[in-house]
């Protein structure tokens, strides 16, 4: 969900490791409920577009840099 013209955020936690994955920097980690976030990522104006192809089985990332990046992202979850 594009939040501003600069941001763009997710609570969808494998779609934010596959931005993470793409090279995407994660700007913040936003509470919106225990043990729940939103993701919130920097936007170059092409974040829609790549969820979109997320959404549709059409985005491409490297496998070893989703399971680090979902590493990543479930050690900041428990680490907050």
């Amino acid at each position: 969900m594009k939040i501003s013209p600069t941001f763009y955020s997710t609570i969808e936690m494998s779609l934010a490791a596959a931005l993470l994955a793409r090279g995407i920097e994660l700007h913040s980690m936003v509470p919106i409920s225990p043990g729940r976030f939103s993701f919130v990522f920097d936007d170059n104006g092409t974040l829609e577009t790549l969820s979109k192809m997320y959404w549709s089985h059409h985005l491409e990332v490297d496998a070893l840099a989703f399971f680090e990046s979902m590493k990543t992202l479930k050690s900041r979850v428990h680490s907050a």
